[in-house]
């Protein structure tokens, strides 16, 4: 009672702050690290994949970084922190959190471009290997616009903090719509060969994915904004402010990791597989990964037969 009545809350004596943001950290690992570990077994081509890599693994380093605040704070005792620099490491873990949802958005608009090229001429782009130069090129440009973001967090700008995270994440939607249309205008182009088919097909299946996060994630991308902004009108208090942005970053990292699953269906299978798998066992772990082995493997030679029998239709059709 003697703690409470100088001027001190709920929040400074116990860590309900940090045991609330274990939820989403709990909620958003499980479908990111699935989609991650899956995603070298996509109909994807190479620089697709790697694109989605660096995309995924950036969520997975921000939610990663999320976990890290909670706990640091929890074993300081620093329950309700008011600023970024009341903690040693406060700073820098604010700063990598930044850092990674710009690299993060810069990646949704590397991706919606990428799958728009591979419609130009899909025919020659379905033949062309991983191209490494272009990768580390555009990288290097996603790591210089991350540093420029890193210095203005350094500012302790809110204001400007939150305008250019907004702007980011608009201009990455927008390029997902354009993308998405030129994908689909390309799909009324009548194409001669398989490989030109396949290559529309894929680049469809996944900016209409791609387009459907970007409209999720922006949407909880603003919503997190939306306490920053109340911080600079000095209507919310910092804990406050820090700790729901941080929580709506996380749940938009779960989200995009549930409705990649959801709407791929190689994902979506696989993950229907492993549940059920889990289930009959009765919680054994490891009959259930030997019994999901034999599915996967199963599903394997099942997707490979349908493959096969839409190729040679197409072919069949093709030559007729």
């Amino acid at each position: 009672m003697t703690s409470l009545s100088n001027n001190s809350t709920v929040l400074d004596l116990y860590p309900v702050l940090q045991i609330v943001q274990f939820l989403p950290v709990s909620f958003a690992f499980p479908p990111l690290l699935f989609v991650f570990t899956y995603l070298n077994r996509m109909a994807l081509h190479s620089n697709c994949r790697a694109l989605m890599f660096t995309w995924i693994g950036a969520f997975i380093v921000m939610v990663t970084i999320n976990l890290l605040m909670s706990l640091f704070d929890l074993a300081a005792g620093h329950y309700n922190p008011q600023n970024i620099s009341e903690t040693e490491w406060g700073p820098y873990l604010y700063t990598g959190h930044g850092m990674t949802h710009a690299f993060s958005s810069v990646q949704e608009l590397y991706i919606a471009v990428e799958r728009a090229v591979a419609c130009y001429r899909p025919d020659k782009y379905h033949n062309r290997s991983f191209n490494w130069p272009i990768f580390l090129l555009l990288e290097s440009i996603a790591l210089l616009w991350t540093y420029c973001y890193m210095l203005i967090i350094q500012t302790d700008n809110f204001f400007y903090i939150g305008a250019t995270s907004n702007t980011v994440d608009t201009s990455a939607l927008l390029c997902m719509i354009f993308g998405s249309l030129f994908i689909r205008r390309m799909k009324l182009v009548q194409h001669d060969t398989l490989n030109a088919k396949y290559q529309v097909r894929e680049a469809a299946t996944v900016s209409h994915i791609i387009l459907l996060i970007g409209f999720v994630s922006l949407f909880s991308k603003m919503s997190a904004m939306i306490w920053v902004w109340l911080f600079v009108m000095d209507l919310a208090s910092f804990s406050i402010i820090t700790t729901s942005a941080v929580m709506m970053h996380t749940v938009n990292c779960g989200f995009v990791g549930y409705l990649f699953i959801w709407k791929h269906e190689g994902l979506r299978r696989r993950a229907v597989n492993l549940s059920r798998a889990y289930c009959r066992t009765g919680g054994s772990i490891r009959t259930g990964i030997m019994r999901y082995a034999d599915i996967e493997l199963r599903l394997r030679y099942t997707e490979l037969e349908q493959d096969t029998e839409i190729h040679f239709n197409e072919l069949a059709r093709y030559w007729a």
